[in-house]
């Protein structure tokens, strides 16, 4: 299978640990008590999904990663 590369969203848990998931592929997630957890759980279900659609034949479903950049204004009031 030739190199691929994915975009993983990790985030931290407001209760503690952090989760990871992939952009692109849905419903590809890992979690952990630690970064490193999760990116060692997020790894192992990547390769479960691709040898999942490379065993069924399957096309990979669309889906586009688009980075943009806003500026955000914020309103303060004091009182």
């Amino acid at each position: 299978m030739a190199d691929m590369q994915f975009t993983i969203l990790l985030e931290k848990d407001n209760d503690g640990g952090y989760t990871a998931r992939c952009l692109e592929l849905k419903g590809v997630y890992g979690q952990g008590e630690t970064e490193k957890e999760a990116l060692k759980e997020i790894q192992t279900a990547l390769d479960i999904a691709l040898n999942y659609y490379k065993e069924k034949k399957l096309v990979f479903p669309y889906r586009k990663i688009i980075q943009v950049k806003r500026d955000v204004q914020i309103e303060t009031t004091s009182t």
